[in-house]
């Protein structure tokens, strides 16, 4: 990759003089040779002075047999993070209220564990 159209800062942060991208994937390489794509450095979140990657909250709320699927954001305007957790039944949304909050609060992680403004 050459440049950023119309954009040389974004150009001298992400990619190097001999045009190296820097895509900011962190992976994970097996003994067999092959990569796992495990998450995004620029997906990081700074709460309270702590360093939060987004996938290590969704690995372990994976643990969890109820939880078929999770995404975790961070929206800044609000300083929170939300889990969006996608389930089998409609039946699961009152599971995301309470099991959900329960299940984090026991976590030894205090950045992994809900809390409310």
């Amino acid at each position: 990759m050459r440049c950023y159209w119309d954009s040389e800062d974004m150009t001298k942060t992400e990619i190097t003089p001999d045009r190296w991208y820097h895509t900011g994937d962190i992976g994970v390489m097996h003994e067999n040779g092959t990569v796992s794509i495990v998450g995004r450095k620029k997906d990081l979140i700074v709460r309270g002075g702590e360093n939060i990657y987004p996938t290590e909250v969704e690995q372990y709320l994976f643990r969890h047999p109820k939880i078929e699927d999770v995404q975790v954001y961070l929206f800044t305007y609000i300083f929170a993070v939300y889990f969006l957790i996608c389930c089998p039944s409609d039946s699961f949304i009152f599971f995301i209220c309470s099991t959900t909050r329960h299940y984090l609060a026991s976590i030894s992680i205090r950045y992994m564990r809900l809390r409310h403004k």
